[in-house]
């Protein structure tokens, strides 16, 4: 067995976020480990938040994440438990992760819901359930150095986690290259149950009475990806992202140190296992089962308990239109929903056409009339949708606001773009413009009519707005 390598608070706490691609990876739930060159995920990431069921693991295709995953069910101190391994490919980086979840005796009524839609599993039924990311209390120690073709790639801990990670930008393997040599150091209650069902999935292991160490090497669970026709998409799609990075000839994978014209094209690699994708894949299954915007939103903030602004883009990426997205968050914040002369806003961010979509970065905003209930995001990353929410106050006013965003195109040339809209009162007509022809101008208003208009056509007197940013003079929302 290796040694593994101590991972300490001087090390966690040495770097921090100083560019746009540093502050996506932090506000994803990780940070960079320059001793090691890799990404890891912290204790307080909103993560923690969300839980974990099966739906995640057979929706990780569909993101371009190819993995083996192996969870281990086990009854202790009153509760059901899964700690669950995975290892493989992460669109632009290859880890390995512990998590360890537990789920209450008898669970909360909500957890039907997400029993049904996060939780089920069709191939083990006895174990198709919904669970909560674990507490500090039941915090277990973790170590682990992950191997691939037999060399080691990186070791994490022995730590006290709910969620031990490494990820390492730039290199691709497939499930099949990699293994991790485990340890878990247990407390006596926990020991006993966990090494049961250890055994009980297949694996030999070594056991001192608190200490158990494992190879997890080929997995003995159903694995989502086995015969799965997007498989060879997504490695192909995994081995482009690599080869580009690579191209780069980057000194580290600090995220920091990215120039931001190569940055570009990495959104989707920060966003593999974030909180926003798995808070996305929650809410699109609870729009499956027939749940509104507004009910996804009262579940969320109510019984998972997260703030309304991560709410909103779960909701946006759901597939949710903008008018269900406002009634959405008018039910996160908990008040009475009152559209009146307001605006929302969105900005599609997408490739259209074979243009690869930019980083937004907000450099200024501004209400001239009325107040944001949603602000403008910070950044809207490359191939995302934005929202924003401008809410008139009580009065004659109605609400005019902008927005102004740098990016880098093509070229490599920085540029700006200003966002203006309004929805006033009076004698003065609706407008949205932008300051740049690349992106379409698409707007309705409150009127009973769900179409968009053409490009450039805005509704003039009618409320409220919906106003549709589009790069590369792309279509309206469908």
């Amino acid at each position: 067995m290796v040694a593994f390598r101590p991972m300490g608070g001087d090390v966690m706490a040495a770097w921090k976020p100083s560019s746009v691609l540093g502050d996506l990876v932090y506000a994803a739930g990780f940070s960079y480990d320059p001793d090691q060159d890799i990404l890891y995920s912290r204790k307080d990431a909103l993560q923690r938040n969300v839980g974990y069921g099966y739906l995640y693991d057979d929706a990780a295709l569909a993101a371009d994440m190819v993995i083996d995953c192996e969870p281990i069910f086990f009854q202790a101190r009153g509760k059901d438990w899964m700690v669950e391994l995975w290892k493989g490919q992460y669109i632009l980086e290859t880890g390995c992760e512990v998590g360890v979840y537990t789920r209450s005796r008898p669970p909360p009524a909500y957890y039907a819901i997400l029993d049904k839609v996060v939780g089920t599993r069709p191939h083990d039924p006895a174990n198709g359930h919904y669970f909560q990311c674990a507490d500090d209390a039941d915090m277990l120690t973790i170590s682990f150095t992950l191997y691939r073709d037999g060399k080691p790639v990186f070791s994490r801990g022995p730590e006290k986690h709910w969620w031990l990670t490494g990820f390492k930008w730039g290199v691709y393997s497939t499930p099949e290259q990699l293994k991790m040599e485990v340890a878990f150091n247990l407390p006596p209650d926990v020991h006993g149950p966990f090494v049961a069902a250890l055994r009980k999935r297949g694996y030999v292991f070594a056991d001192d009475g608190a200490n158990v160490r494992f190879t997890f090497d080929k997995p003995f669970s159903h694995q989502p990806r086995i015969g799965h026709p997007q498989l060879a998409k997504a490695q192909a799609a995994q081995k482009a992202v690599v080869a580009t990075y690579v191209g780069y000839k980057l000194p580290s994978n600090d995220p920091n140190k990215v120039p931001p014209e190569k940055a570009q094209g990495l959104g989707a690699a920060v966003a593999a296992k974030s909180a926003d994708l798995l808070g996305a894949i929650l809410a699109e299954g609870l729009r499956k089962a027939g749940k509104s915007a507004a009910e996804v939103a009262k579940l969320i903030a109510n019984e998972l308990r997260i703030a309304a602004d991560r709410i909103e883009h779960w909701v946006t990426r759901a597939g949710y239109d903008i008018i269900q997205w406002v009634q959405s968050v008018f039910t996160a914040i908990g008040k009475a929903l009152t559209m009146d002369f307001s605006t929302a806003v969105e900005v599609r961010n997408l490739t259209h056409n074979g243009v690869l979509p930019v980083h937004l970065t907000l450099v200024a905003s501004g209400a001239k009339q009325g107040r944001w209930v949603v602000p403008p995001p910070g950044v809207i990353p490359a191939g995302r949708v934005g929202r924003f929410y401008l809410k008139d106050n009580l009065g004659a006013l109605g609400s005019i606001g902008q927005a102004t965003y740098a990016y880098v195109d093509a070229q490599g040339r920085n540029q700006r773009v200003t966002f203006d809209f309004g929805c006033p009162t009076g004698f003065d007509d609706n407008f949205a413009r932008s300051s740049q022809s690349i992106f379409n101008v698409f707007a309705k208003s409150g009127d009973g009519n769900p179409r968009w208009g053409g490009p450039g056509q805005v509704p003039k007197k009618k409320h409220p707005l919906y106003v549709a940013y589009v790069w590369a003079n792309g279509p309206a929302p469908g």
